[in-house]
């Protein structure tokens, strides 16, 4: 507050409207505490406890921005206020920021290190950065602080249901329900392990009141109602499976709304890409930058696992992962500094054609700093890269690395978009444009017509593997794969369930992954061919392309 503005302002005056603004809250009266602030902030009172409740109104409206720029004047006023802080971080994770919320509760732990709640947030942003090892330790010190703590019980239920632990989970969110009766995330654990167990009805039974009861926050009404689908899916109810899964759209598009309506669009991206690559010259992709000689820390082979979201590429990843000469890098993003040099306008990507050694070798670099980063342990061993939709960046990983070899994994096309549609992803551009049904199969359609003339006009070398045969035939389709990135067979790859269930795996595939072998996955759109029936005409060529019955 300004010297100015406190002199001229009755102390007496302010101090009763903190108390109505408190008492307020003492009654639960949280509509008439906001219009309090709000009037008190529009009169010239300034106190982090107004600031505080604005910002909460307005998250509650979407508008995440000026809900923190009044949570930074809050912090400015009360940089040591640990409440404001981890309003803050709450409110970056609202706007999918976990790193920058991670510091700020950094800084509130740094104030207090015994702050329960403190632990608890960043335990969170943590899990959603996929450290859940950390996110563990977190929750467990703050139940160790404070025992009836619910929050971060239900975030330890989470952690053990997403490594496989069922019975831990159940039991981990029944404590947490205990504590606090109809707790929001312990009911979406738990709803989840009853689904897992069999037991959908009993799913069902939870997440209708706590639907029915309303109040909730968007992503959690959206986390809840997706759950309810797959419990009526469970059920074969699946007509009401479907309408459910669209309401979760729904409102994870109203959530994400604000964040992504002026984000560049993948869709776009794509059709532009291919607009550029229907009229290019082969001449032009087949020669690229010559690659440094091996070096001793090297891996001996450089794969790129590649295709479409939820085309079975976690399931073969893992069952990779269990060779020992192999190391998989779990869908973490490496391209990321020649993407953004080299494939954001018609004049980069003229660039990109002509690309020189030196800017290659630079990127490169760049490149393998990220993927050591996150797996330091590539000398001598075959290194895979997998991240489905690098199938765009194909002319990238062409011309910086012409030695790697390329899997492309296929899936029943009609399976991969109702399964795009039905799972929830971390939300990025991409999968923010997979919220949608019609979305899903266009952007679908794109990439496929992209990796169409990809594989006309670059010099890459690449091997399909196929879910469905995978599935059948475990070691055959899997002994093909081992041909072609040059290892052998090892039986440990059959146990690719134990390996998982060892592992942080941070894509929606981890619990079933876990499970191990399971056909369940194949032909799940039969159910739902009605409700796909508006995509079918745009699916039906790619059905015919890869050999998949029409019927």
């Amino acid at each position: 507050m300004s010297t100015t503005r406190a002199k001229t302002r009755d102390a007496a005056a302010d101090a009763a409207t903190l108390r109505d603004v408190n008492a307020a809250l003492a009654a639960s009266d949280l509509p008439r505490a906001i219009a309090l602030a709000k009037d008190a902030v529009a009169g010239g009172l300034e106190d982090p406890l107004l600031y505080n409740l604005i910002s909460h109104d307005l998250e509650e409206q979407g508008r995440h921005a000026e809900a923190l720029a009044q949570l930074e004047r809050a912090r400015e006023l009360a940089p040591q206020d640990v409440l404001i802080l981890n309003a803050i971080g709450l409110c970056l994770m609202l706007q999918d920021r976990p790193t920058e919320a991670i510091n700020v509760y950094d800084a509130a732990l740094r104030i207090d290190p015994e702050r329960p709640q403190s632990h608890y947030n960043r335990a969170d942003a943590l899990a959603t950065l996929g450290d859940f090892e950390l996110a563990r330790r977190h929750y467990e010190y703050a139940v160790h602080v404070a025992p009836d703590y619910a929050g971060p019980i239900a975030g330890l239920a989470s952690l053990a249901l997403r490594r496989g632990d069922i019975e831990a989970a159940k039991a981990l969110s029944e404590r947490a329900l205990t504590l606090v009766p109809n707790f929001d995330l312990a009911v979406l654990t738990y709803a989840e392990t009853q689904i897992v167990r069999g037991e959908p009805a009993e799913a069902e039974a939870r997440l209708a009141p706590l639907l029915a009861a309303g109040g909730l926050k968007l992503d959690v009404e959206a986390k809840a109602t997706s759950l309810l689908g797959d419990a009526f899916d469970a059920e074969g109810r699946f007509e009401d499976a479907f309408a459910a899964y669209a309401a979760a759209s729904d409102r994870f598009r109203r959530l994400y709304a604000p964040q992504y309506a002026d984000a560049p669009n993948v869709l776009e991206m794509a059709r532009w890409l291919l607009a550029r690559f229907e009229a290019a010259e082969a001449a032009d992709w087949m020669t690229a930058p010559a690659p440094p000689p091996a070096a001793a820390d090297d891996p001996a082979a450089h794969i790129f696992f590649v295709g479409f979201p939820r085309s079975g590429t976690t399931l073969l990843e893992q069952i990779l992962a269990s060779h020992p000469d192999i190391v998989t890098l779990d869908e973490r993003e490496v391209l990321v500094d020649s993407t953004k040099s080299l494939f954001v306008s018609d004049q980069a990507l003229d660039r990109l054609s002509r690309l020189g050694a030196d800017e290659a070798a630079e990127l490169r670099q760049a490149y393998w700093r990220r993927a050591r980063d996150y797996c330091p342990d590539l000398a001598g061993r075959v290194f895979i890269d997998k991240l489905p939709l690098n199938s765009v960046r194909l002319p990238l990983i062409a011309k910086l690395f012409p030695n790697a070899k390329v899997l492309f994994a296929l899936r029943d096309p009609r399976d991969v978009v109702l399964s795009c549609f039905r799972r929830r992803f971390g939300m990025n551009a991409a999968m923010h444009q997979l919220l949608t049904l019609d979305g899903a199969a266009a952007y679908y359609d794109a990439v496929m017509r992209l990796v169409d003339q990809y594989a006309a006009k670059l010099p890459l070398s690449l091997h399909q593997v196929r879910y469905e045969t995978l599935v059948e035939d475990l070691r055959g389709e899997a002994e093909r794969v081992c041909g072609f990135i040059g290892v052998a067979w090892d039986d440990s790859m059959l146990d690719f369930a134990e390996t998982a269930r060892s592992r942080e795996i941070r894509t929606p595939s981890a619990r079933q992954v876990r499970r191990g072998l399971y056909s369940e996955g194949v032909d799940q759109w039969r159910a739902y061919a009605a409700q796909m029936a508006p995509v079918m005409p745009l699916l039906a060529p790619w059905v015919e392309k890869f050999g998949y019955p029409a019927e």
